[in-house]
C-alpha cells in the first residue's frame, strides 16, 4: 500500500506517495521516544518565538521571515505535539513535559493559536494536582499571572469543545433512537 503524503519544506507545499510500512503512527511510540519528540517540538517552538519576539524590533524583512518559520513550524509539527500531551502525561505523571508546555506558552505569549492553553486545562483536567503545582512554581510572577490567565480561558475552551462533542454524540443518539423507533413502529403496524 501506499500512501500520499504533504509536507511543507521552505519552498512551499510537497505532495507525494511513499510506501504504508515506512509510516510510524504516534500511537506505537514509546513513552521515551512520544517524550523526546515532544520535547524537541516545544523546545523548537520556543526558539522561534523567542527569534519572532527579538525580530520585532528588527527590519521588517528579519521580521517576516522569523515570523514564517514560526507559523510554519506551528502549523506543521507544534499542534501535533501539543495533541500528544494529554495522553502522555496521563500515562506517565512526566511533570517535565508540563514544565516545559508553560514555558512554551508563555514564551510564544504573542500567539492567537488556542491550542496550547485548551491543551494545558485538558492536563489540569485530568491532573489537577500536578498541574497546579507545576503552575505555582513558577517564580516569575508575571509569568504565574499570565499562565493562570491562560488557564482559565483554556478551560472556557476545553469545556466548550467538550459540549459541542456531546451534543454532536446527542444528536447522533436521538437520530439512531428515532430511526430504531420507526422500525419498532413499522413492525407493531404490521
Amino acid at each position: 500500500y501506499w500512501v500520499k503524503i504533504r509536507i511543507y519544506p521552505a519552498e512551499g507545499v510537497a505532495e507525494g506517495y511513499i510506501p504504508k510500512a515506512n509510516i510510524r503512527l504516534v500511537e506505537s511510540l514509546t513513552e521515551a521516544e512520544k517524550k523526546e519528540t515532544i520535547t524537541d517540538i516545544l523546545n523548537t517552538q520556543q526558539t522561534l518565538a523567542k527569534e519572532f519576539q527579538k525580530s520585532i524590533h528588527e527590519t521588517p524583512e528579519k521580521n517576516k521571515t522569523a515570523r514564517e518559520k514560526l507559523e510554519l513550524h506551528d502549523n506543521k509539527k507544534y499542534i501535533y505535539a501539543l495533541s500528544m500531551i494529554p495522553s502522555y502525561l496521563q500515562s506517565t505523571d512526566d511533570d517535565s513535559i508540563l514544565q516545559l508546555l508553560l514555558a512554551t506558552i508563555h514564551a510564544d505569549s504573542g500567539s492567537a493559536n488556542e491550542s496550547p492553553v485548551t491543551i494545558l486545562a485538558q492536563c489540569l483536567v485530568i491532573r489537577p494536582t500536578l498541574t497546579i503545582r507545576r503552575i505555582k512554581e513558577i517564580t516569575d510572577k508575571s509569568a504565574q499571572t499570565y499562565i493562570f490567565k491562560q488557564v482559565e480561558f483554556g478551560l472556557d475552551n476545553y469545556y466548550e469543545q467538550l459540549k459541542s462533542d456531546l451534543d454532536i454524540q446527542k444528536e447522533h443518539l436521538l437520530e439512531k433512537l428515532n430511526a430504531d423507533m420507526a422500525i419498532i413502529a413499522t413492525n407493531v403496524q404490521r
